[in-house]
């Protein structure tokens, strides 16, 4: 079999929610290795909606949406405010090719995960 277009091709994924998410689940299914980024404080909110849920019981892995939207990515939990998990961050941004994230601006400034911010730590991605 024939190697994958993207295989050889790291993405950092901070989305969330749709659009992030399947944007990232398109690359690996390309090939790229995408590693999720997600805080336990912060649980991707796919993760947690009722309405992907058969039963509707709550549960952080019971929706399928979520999977569906993720599978075949790598999964990582960081406390983004913690100087440890933003030093995780970063060392992540700097050894991938893409990085990808939807949160509103004032959300990625307080984290310190702006595009301007992640273009000094890796200027190739």
């Amino acid at each position: 079999m024939a190697p994958l277009p993207l295989e050889g091709i790291r993405v950092a994924d901070f989305s969330w929610i749709i659009n992030g998410p399947q944007i990232a689940q398109w690359l690996a299914t390309m090939g790229a290795e995408v590693i999720k980024v997600e805080s336990r404080v912060y649980l991707d909110i796919g993760r947690t909606n009722p309405a992907g849920m058969a039963d509707r019981k709550p549960g952080p892995n019971r929706n399928g949406f979520f999977h569906m939207l993720n599978y075949g990515k790598k999964s990582i939990n960081l406390n983004l405010r913690s100087p440890k998990g933003y030093a995780l961050a970063c060392d992540l941004i700097k050894k991938s090719d893409f990085v990808i994230e939807c949160y509103p601006r004032p959300v990625a400034e307080r984290l310190n995960l702006t595009y301007e911010k992640s273009a000094r730590s890796n200027p190739t991605s």
